[in-house]
């Protein structure tokens, strides 16, 4: 098991390639109506599973990647200063990016944290009363925080978890499925998620891609948080549902608080009308739930990628020029066919037909299973 250039290379090559696979065929509802949201999650989840281990496994093979791959080494061996190649000087530069994005991401989220402890919040009995009948038994409940300092509800915290509701007149229907809606969110740990994935961006910071990942798995989770709390719904609850969107939705174009922080809350919308079209698409034709059999399809092909992912590395391949090949005399050929290996008082003995040669043990054992003959003497 090894780190290697090739390696890495392989690592932003497939997830790369797949995140833009799984991107088209999610916009385009296939992977929807295959594997269900929970299932599009599973396969995202495994891009970011592939760029956090970037290996070589013992069983992998290595493989000529062909002209145009030697080429590309050899453009990024070229030394830009003494000592220094272009690929050295691109891994300091994407380290040094890495450590500055995680640095920053980590002291947002500190400083969330802190300003939490800071606003003024009040309790509310009615918020109280509508988390006890969302609640299931033995659920660890969350802290319902009422606060002037936000205009949209959201959610926060992977272990020290809140739901955040702005100070304004809810009817009781509206408050029930905003805090179902949060705590559906918390339920499943979609914060941990899109600090996960926010931590990947930070990490591959040059990479577009990922920026496309993060941007459509904050929607899928959005769509199965909708799946969740819509799934026993009647037409009529699902509308009044969506009438609560739309309403926050206005209400989150003029606030500002809190998008700082987007990293570390899950608010309930992202400013962008088309997400909410689709989201409203999905709830309407109940086709953004989970299933068991999608789960399962997820799992398979994620299970299948992963062992191709890991099967082989490209390498670089190059002849060895005819001049340094060795033609004199003295020079012979060693296979299984003109030559056995002798075992003589503990040692391994080599015999060419020229000469007998002592071999490590490690060389014999090597040998032996290259098919070379093995004699006790």
């Amino acid at each position: 098991m090894r780190i290697t250039i090739f390696s890495v290379w392989m690592t932003v090559l497939w997830s790369s390639i797949l995140i833009l696979i799984f991107y088209v065929l999610r916009k385009k509802m296939v992977l929807l109506d295959v594997c269900s949201v929970s299932g599009v999650l599973i396969l995202y989840i495994f891009c970011i599973i592939r760029l956090l281990i970037p290996i070589e496994l013992p069983w992998t093979k290595e493989l000529w990647g062909g002209e145009l791959y030697n080429w590309v080494y050899d453009v990024v061996r070229y030394e830009v200063v003494s000592g220094i190649n272009i690929y050295q000087l691109f891994y300091l530069i994407w380290m040094a990016g890495a450590f500055f994005f995680l640095i920053k991401l980590t002291i947002r989220y500190i400083k969330l944290t802190k300003m939490l402890d800071r606003i003024p919040v009040k309790k509310d009995e009615r918020a109280e009363s509508v988390l006890t009948t969302v609640l299931k038994d033995k659920e660890k409940r969350p802290e319902i925080m009422i606060t002037s300092a936000i205009q949209i509800p959201c959610c926060v915290g992977v272990f020290y978890k809140r739901i955040l509701l702005p100070e304004k007149e809810y009817s009781d229907e509206e408050l029930h499925y905003i805090i179902l809606h949060e705590y559906t969110h918390l339920k499943n740990n979609d914060v941990l998620t899109k600090l996960l994935i926010n931590s990947i961006c930070a990490v591959y910071w040059w990479n577009p891609l990922v920026y496309l990942l993060r941007k459509d798995m904050q929607q899928s989770l959005e769509i199965r948080c909708d799946g969740l709390v819509s799934k026993k719904m009647d037409s009529i609850s699902r509308s009044n549902y969506l009438a609560v969107m739309l309403a926050e939705f206005k209400d989150n174009c003029h606030a500002d608080e809190f998008k700082k922080y987007h990293s570390s809350v899950m608010p309930l919308f992202e400013e962008h009308s088309e997400k909410l079209i689709e989201r409203f698409q999905l709830v309407s034709d109940r086709k953004n739930g989970t299933s068991v059999k999608g789960n399962l399809v997820a799992t398979a092909i994620t299970i299948c990628l992963l062992m191709a992912s890991y099967s082989f590395v490209l390498q670089s391949q190059y002849a060895c020029p005819i001049e340094e090949i060795e033609t004199d005399d003295i020079s012979y050929s060693v296979d299984s066919n003109n030559s056995y290996i002798a075992v003589r008082d503990g040692e391994y003995i080599l015999h060419t037909g020229q000469k007998e040669v002592v071999l490590a043990e490690e060389m014999a054992e090597m040998m032996i299973e290259e098919g070379f003959l093995v004699i006790e003497e």
